[in-house]
């Protein structure tokens, strides 16, 4: 775990609310796994930090920046959406479990609402490692899908709307069985109730017992002494900011 003062490289909002922010953070880059969190000092006015995922790892000529995806949901993540290229942030991380690529077949992530924030990173990961990559987005409506221009190449993009405005209408959870066949691995980020439909799968696919899941909870520190993060599970309370934030779906009790 770091903590560094980072440079601000851009800043924009690509959807409603919801801003993509790099970092210059050369030390945070080579030190994190895709599933992992940093947390983010939002201005000295907030006592705590605010936990956000690792959405991407820079290659290219973004080679040591990290990218963060946030909703601006309170004072905060406001002040964060207001600053500016060049200001710096306190960042603290990399911190939690993050996902674990065990096969080398095709894997598919399955993104509900903003949960793609975690899912890029890995996509990404798995590109590199020459591992096909199916990402199911799904969305209330077409507006609130993550821009699709910012999927890297090679990922085979499945959208799904509720409202059935872009892609298949339905939520990720009615789209997603159809898909499993041929995939080796599943990943997931989405709300608990998402989580909760997709236990219903594990008797009819065995890989979804196995699926790993990224879970968010309220978190004080981020860093596994407060205990405000804890997540009921089949070998009891564990840290949603130590333990997880990625947990295996069968662990869950939800």
């Amino acid at each position: 775990m770091l903590r560094k003062a980072c440079a601000i490289t851009e800043i924009s909002q690509v959807m409603p609310q919801v801003y993509l922010l790099w970092l210059e953070a050369p030390e945070l880059a080579s030190a994190a796994q895709p599933g992992q969190f940093f947390m983010v000092s939002c201005g000295s006015e907030m006592l705590l930090r605010r936990p956000l995922s690792l959405h991407r790892l820079g290659r290219g000529g973004r080679a040591g920046q990290v990218a963060l995806l946030f909703q601006v949901m309170g004072k905060g993540t406001r002040w964060l959406a207001e600053r500016q290229v060049g200001d710096r942030l306190d960042v603290l991380g990399p911190l939690g479990r993050g996902f674990e690529l065990r096969s080398v077949g095709p894997i598919l992530a399955a993104a509900g609402g903003l949960g793609i924030a975690p899912l890029l990173a890995l996509a990404e990961s798995a590109l590199s490692q020459n591992l096909r990559v199916t990402l199911l987005l799904g969305a209330r409506a077409a507006n609130l899908l993550y821009p699709s221009s910012l999927i890297p190449t090679g990922v085979n993009l499945v959208l799904a709307t509720d409202d059935g405005s872009a892609g298949e209408k339905g939520r990720v959870t009615d789209v997603l069985p159809r898909l499993l066949d041929g995939h080796s691995q599943v990943f997931a980020c989405g709300p608990l109730e998402m989580y909760r439909s997709l236990q219903g799968l594990m008797a009819k696919h065995p890989v979804m017992a196995s699926a790993q899941m990224s879970t968010e909870e309220r978190m004080g520190c981020g860093v596994g002494l407060c205990l405000g993060c804890s997540l009921l599970t089949r070998h009891g309370l564990k840290r949603v900011c130590k333990e997880g934030p990625v947990f295996e779906l069968g662990e869950l009790v939800l």
